[in-house]
């Protein structure tokens, strides 16, 4: 069986928010039209981004997009004044809270059955940095 990361989140009773964009609205780091060389929209759609995070009042942002996490946490402190976000791959946090102990009755009530848990690792995120 499979869970998403908002799906674990809940069961594990983490109080958190979800940023939507939509067509008429993109949300997006720009990452990728950055490095692509379209700075003026990359930017501008990493400030959008950037607005949106500050409406939640939070430090801490979770990210489960290889893209977004390069973006926030590698190109942002460069381009944004007073940029001071913490920013958490998913996986890598959501493997850290079912570690704890607290949480390991979580893991027999989603069924799984070891510790093993199977993530994607991309390109960009491999070869981010960190």
């Amino acid at each position: 069986q499979y869970y998403t990361s908002v799906e674990i989140l809940i069961k594990l009773d983490i109080n958190f928010g979800l940023i939507e964009g939509s067509f008429d609205k993109p949300i997006c780091c720009g990452a990728e039209f950055i490095e692509y060389g379209q700075f003026e929209h990359g930017i501008y759609l990493l400030n959008n981004l950037f607005d949106e995070i500050k409406k939640f009042k939070t430090k801490k942002v979770i990210v489960y997009c290889a893209s977004c996490y390069y973006g926030l946490k590698k190109l942002a402190p460069q381009i944004i004044e007073d940029y001071d976000l913490e920013i958490i791959y998913a996986a890598d946090y959501i493997a850290e809270l079912l570690r704890k102990e607290e949480n390991k009755e979580l893991l027999n009530t989603l069924g799984v059955k070891s510790n093993v848990i199977t993530i994607h690792d991309s390109c960009h995120l491999a070869h981010s940095g960190d």
